[in-house]
């Protein structure tokens, strides 16, 4: 179980918590800190010092910043299995949970890294602003289940799947609750078992179509 941490600019961080994740999460890290159109900066690795992740927090803490302590469930402990993953240049993913669906994981990869090679990927680069599309989003959420993702490109765009199945704390979003003991704001999870991939993307493309020629009509009156 890994963890996402939102965190707009100007928002708090809790060291005691950031500890706890890091502590439950010993796996890697990912920092991106960013401003829409202006900074991105992006830091990861397997360092084992508390200290220096929390340094790397504070050192863009006036920017918006997406946090991921990782928990190696598929795939081993390695930098290449590090979040976040690149999809295409500028675009990245960062995701807790597990995904199911997959015949075989190559040795080398993640559940995380394979889905972005073998879905998101494509996806991207016949489309680089399909994560803008919330139907799209929906097929996505639909194809990993209980999963909660986030995608962020280096202009500050950024967009979540499956929001609802994390949790608000002030302006903060976590995306599980397994290290916090704060009151939170939580909702009901959307989903329940992990759906195949097959098929997903050309059945959202195919309503897509649909919903375009019916705005297309002419009705007479």
């Amino acid at each position: 179980m890994c963890l996402i941490v939102w965190k707009p600019a100007g928002s708090l961080l809790s060291r005691k918590a950031m500890r706890n994740a890091f502590v439950n999460n010993p796996h890697g890290f990912g920092i991106a800190s960013f401003s829409p159109r202006e900074s991105f900066y992006l830091e990861t690795g397997l360092s084992k010092s508390f200290n220096h992740v929390w340094g790397k927090v504070e050192e863009h803490s006036h920017l918006n910043q997406l946090i991921h302590f990782r928990y190696a469930t598929v795939g081993g402990v390695s930098e290449n299995l590090v979040h976040p993953f690149e999809i295409v240049k500028g675009t990245y993913l960062f995701h807790n949970g597990t995904i199911n669906g997959f015949e075989e994981i190559p040795e080398g990869h993640s559940d995380t890294s394979y889905f972005v090679e073998k879905v998101l990927r494509p996806e991207f680069e016949a489309n680089p602003d399909c994560f803008m599309d919330d139907d799209w989003l929906n097929a996505v959420s639909y194809g990993v289940g209980q999963s909660r993702m986030v995608i962020l490109r280096d202009d500050g765009k950024i967009a979540f799947v499956n929001y609802n199945n994390g949790c608000e704390y002030g302006n903060l979003w976590f995306s599980n609750t397994n290290y916090f003991g704060a009151k939170i704001k939580r909702a009901d999870p959307v989903k329940d078992a992990d759906k195949n991939f097959g098929g997903i993307f050309n059945y959202y493309r195919q309503q897509k179509q649909k919903k375009i020629a019916q705005e297309a009509q002419v009705i007479p009156f």
